[in-house]
């Protein structure tokens, strides 16, 4: 946004700036909580040679790999899940997961579709009441 000379703009929830911003509080608020709860958890993401991608893939010791999509929305496309689905299949043992703005816990085949706040608290547990 500083390149784009677009910092003094609000940010309007459903444009491609917030979905960036949204994605990138996510990232942060897991780094922060893996950090202060000094759990070892390691953080990458993956994208493959035709351009699809895992938004961020959470490595905690003695788990398996969670493959996380991060959406900003209050709804969540069948299609974007499948596409999550089958590009986690690249990482050994890794387990899908969908995270959004929405309200309820959901499933699309098979996938966890769970809202921002409770997702934090289910992949770190009882480690956000300490901050």
């Amino acid at each position: 946004r500083a390149i784009d000379r677009t910092l003094n703009l609000a940010l309007r929830p459903g444009t491609y700036a917030w979905g960036k911003a949204f994605e990138q509080l996510f990232i942060e608020e897991c780094i922060k909580l893996n950090n202060y709860a000094r759990l070892g958890a390691k953080f990458s993401f993956l994208r493959t040679k035709d351009g699809a991608e895992i938004d961020l893939i959470i490595e905690k010791p003695g788990c398996k790999p969670l493959c996380v999509e991060i959406k900003s929305g209050e709804e969540v496309a069948d299609v974007e899940v499948t596409k999550l689905k089958s590009i986690s299949e690249a990482v050994p043992d890794g387990e899908p997961l969908t995270v959004y703005c929405g309200e309820s816990k959901l499933s699309i085949a098979g996938v966890p579709i769970v809202p921002w706040q409770r997702a934090l608290n289910e992949i770190f547990g009882n480690h956000l009441a300490l901050i």
